[in-house]
């Protein structure tokens, strides 16, 4: 699930409110339509186009453990791969979460 913000932002602007407002992040601006906030295990992307903005979660799999976690999976087959990125989503759905929502909260206000 995305959050979705429909007007349109200017993508300088928000890095550096992001910078500001969220010191202890990793933020890393990535071409011209995205913004990268890293948080250790999790990240957040916003991701701008014309008419809206969205925000999205996910794993970071540049984190150690996480890539290991991954990497066995895919040593042990599809079925471990099938059982330990369900267990790693769940585990981290609420920092996900968390992390989108201070992302946004910062956007928007």
């Amino acid at each position: 699930m995305s959050l979705l913000i429909s007007s349109p932002r200017n993508i300088e602007s928000d890095l550096i409110l992001l910078k500001e407002k969220l010191p202890d992040f990793i933020i890393k601006k990535s071409g011209k339509k995205r913004i990268f906030i890293i948080n250790n295990k999790v990240l957040s992307i916003i991701r701008y186009k014309k008419s809206q903005t969205t925000i999205h979660g996910d794993i970071n799999l540049k984190n150690t453990t996480n890539l290991i976690l991954v990497s066995i999976g895919i040593l042990i087959g599809i079925l471990g791969l099938i059982i330990i990125l369900p267990i790693l989503y769940l585990d981290l759905n609420k920092k996900i979460k968390k992390l989108k929502l201070q992302v946004f909260n910062a956007i928007q206000n």
